[in-house]
Formats: C-alpha cells, structure tokens, sequence
C-alpha cells in the first residue's frame, strides 16, 4: 500500500485520540431540527432567510454569522416536502453515526461545512447550491457504506445506491456545464467524501484492475490452441509459428518442415 494512502486512512484515528470530546452527539439530528424551524420562520418573516445564506461578500463585510448559519437553511420551502427532508437528513445523521461513532460523523459534517464555504469564496459567490453538495455528500457516505440499503420513496423500493447515482447524474451535468473555478468549488465542496472514501475507493480500483486482468490472462491461457494443418515433426513449427516454411510428408509417414525434412536433396514426398 502506498505511503500516502496508509496516511490518509490513519489520519481520523490520530485525531480522534486527540479530540473525541469535542464531538457533539446528534450533530445531524439538530442541524435537521434547525431546518424545521428556519422554514417556520422563513414563512413568518418574509427575507428571513436572505441573512443566513452562504454569501462571501456579507461575510466579508462582517456578517459573519453567515459561515454556520447557511448551513441550517432548507433545501425546500414547499410545506408538501419540508417534512420529508427534515427526517431524510436526520435519518441520514443517524446512520453515519451508528456507522463511525459520534466523532467520526462529525468530522466529516465539518469537513463539508468548510470545503462548501472554501468553494463559495473561490467563486465568489453562495446560495442554496452548496447546501444541496453538503447534504448530497451525506447521501453517498451513506450509499457507499451500505449500497444495497432500502429507500422507500412514496412506497416505492429503492437502493440507495440508485438515488446516489441518479443524483451523481445531474452532479456531474452541473460539473460540465460549470467554468472552471466552479468545477474546481464542486470539488472542493466534496474534500470531506473524498478525504474519507478516496483512498478506500483507489485501492479497490487497483484491485479491481488487477483481478480484471489476471481473469483475462486466466481465460487466454484456458483457451485451446487454434489448430494446425501442418507441424513438424522434429521441431514443432505450423504454419503459424512458421508462415514461410514449406511442410512435407516423408516416407515414414511423419511431416516435417523443409529444414529438417529427412533426406533433403532427395525427390520430396508429396505435399499434405
């Protein structure tokens, strides 16, 4: 294994031995309580929500609430899916912490949360974009833990796999279409996935191309010779090994190629 990718796969251990009482049990579960209540008072206050919203320019003028608050700001405000995206996120918060343990899970919710702001200011702009990367980063840790894991979406089954696809879709659509500084921010709004599953996701890579190509060197191995008319009977040559040699029958009834047919100079036998 690389020295590099033993590094990145130690790097939570070291910090968790160093920092797990700064953790915050059910980190998710209150940022999703939060999204309840900004859509509650969005719909009290009118232009509640223009003073929380990820924008480096406010932030760099002093409003700098700004860097946590973006983060409690709903993807909806629809009264119809407000409630299904509450408990999705909190669903997904509980998960990720049985999976890694309360500090793990909130280290890599931070990592979103500064990786999307490090991509608003390369950019020089916010909104709800960044918002959908951090919930969406959620989403694959959870389908890359347990691909198979039924969703049950209006009772219809699904895996979570399938909605981390379709949804990786229309992420890369918006990563072709961005400029560069943009594809560069969606990157970067990603540093926590990536930190966390990139070099698992090498090393399996790797494996996958290695195994891939010893089953091709297995099967070519396996196949049997494609077969010959002719072959010598000294030393082994076809007319595939040998296209220009010339191949006769001699007398004792074996083919041999021209350079060792026996009695050479002699009136050769007739061609097989």
């Amino acid at each position: 294994m690389p020295y590099w990718t033993k590094l990145l796969m130690d790097w939570k251990d070291r910090i968790e031995r160093r920092m797990s009482w700064i953790a915050i049990p059910g980190l998710i579960r209150y940022v999703a309580a939060a999204h309840f209540l900004v859509f509650i008072l969005a719909k009290l206050v009118p232009g509640y929500l223009g003073y929380l919203t990820l924008n480096p320019t406010a932030i760099l003028h002093g409003e700098v609430w700004r860097l946590i608050s973006w983060m409690l700001v709903p993807q909806t405000l629809s009264f119809f899916w407000i409630l299904f995206a509450v408990l999705w996120l909190w669903f997904l918060g509980d998960f990720l912490e049985t999976a890694w343990g309360t500090f793990r899970s909130n280290v890599f919710f931070w990592l979103g949360v500064i990786g999307c702001t490090l991509g608003a200011f390369l950019i020089g702009a916010g909104g709800g974009t960044f918002n959908w990367y951090l919930n969406l980063s959620i989403l694959f840790a959870f389908a890359t833990l347990d691909p198979d894991h039924p969703v049950y979406f209006f009772f219809i089954p699904l895996k979570a796999k399938w909605l981390a696809w379709i949804s990786a879709v229309f992420l890369a659509i918006s990563f072709v279409l961005s400029p560069w500084l943009g594809k560069a921010a969606l990157l970067l709004s990603f540093s926590n996935y990536w930190l966390f599953f990139g070099p698992t996701l090498w090393r399996e890579a790797r494996h996958a191309k290695k195994a891939k190509t010893r089953r091709e060197q297995f099967v070519q191995a396996s196949q049997p010779e494609e077969p010959t008319l002719h072959c010598c009977h000294v030393c082994g040559a076809t007319e595939i090994s040998a296209p220009d040699m010339d191949f006769r029958v001699s007398a004792d009834g074996q083919e041999y190629c021209s350079q060792h047919l026996p009695g050479r100079g002699l009136p050769s036998e007739k061609n097989k």
